[in-house]
């Protein structure tokens, strides 16, 4: 994979192996109470269910965000995602989630500590930075872009069609609604709905 340099022109400590696409394929099943099961196959112990498919799914996204933060807190790898079939459920994080991940994997890749990153960001108290890894914490992405481009990254910002990603009817606020997608070095991250033009 190709590195992107940051405008700072730091050069990054070695070449990034991270994971960049957060869209995981869902499985569902029928349970036998007239539930649906879902989980996600790539990312061990996430599960949820619902009535309905779109309410399973919705609550498994909320799983794999809770199961992202307890491997972000415990310092462990981030599952790769699956290949999604065609027509196929799968679930996005936010763009938000998704950079915060990006910023831990890169972090991790280049073998920097949240101490070692507050320091190359000025001297910034540590907490500054848990907060950004934080994913429940409303952080600013220009403070992520700030700490991408420290470590010699940079986010770009792309748009894919919804109806690629499974969204859930709450999502998608008109028929034409587009889905932002987070990029680093080129290769898509996340996705999330958009408001659709009037």
């Amino acid at each position: 994979m190709k590195t992107e340099t940051g405008s700072s022109g730091n050069e990054p400590r070695r070449r990034s192996k991270a994971i960049t696409n957060y869209e995981y394929p869902v499985a569902l099943e029928e349970d036998d109470n007239d539930t649906i099961l879902a989980s996600i196959p790539d990312v061990p112990g996430v599960h949820s269910y619902g009535e309905k498919e779109s309410e399973a799914i919705d609550n498994v996204r909320e799983a794999l965000i809770v199961m992202l933060s307890a491997l972000m807190d415990d310092n462990e790898e981030i599952p790769t995602p699956g290949n999604i079939g065609r027509g196929k459920p799968s679930v996005a994080v936010t763009t938000l989630v998704a950079s915060k991940v990006l910023l831990y994997t890169t972090m991790r890749d280049q073998g920097v500590s949240r101490s070692g990153l507050a320091r190359l960001l000025g001297g910034k108290n540590p907490t500054h930075v848990t907060r950004l890894l934080n994913v429940l914490h409303k952080s600013r992405h220009d403070q992520i872009d700030e700490a991408l481009d420290v470590l010699g990254q940079r986010l770009v910002v792309d748009l894919k069609s919804s109806a690629s990603i499974g969204a859930s009817p709450k999502l998608k606020l008109a028929d034409s609604t587009q889905s932002y997608v987070v990029k680093r070095a080129g290769k898509i991250a996340v996705s999330k709905a958009a408001p659709a033009k009037r």
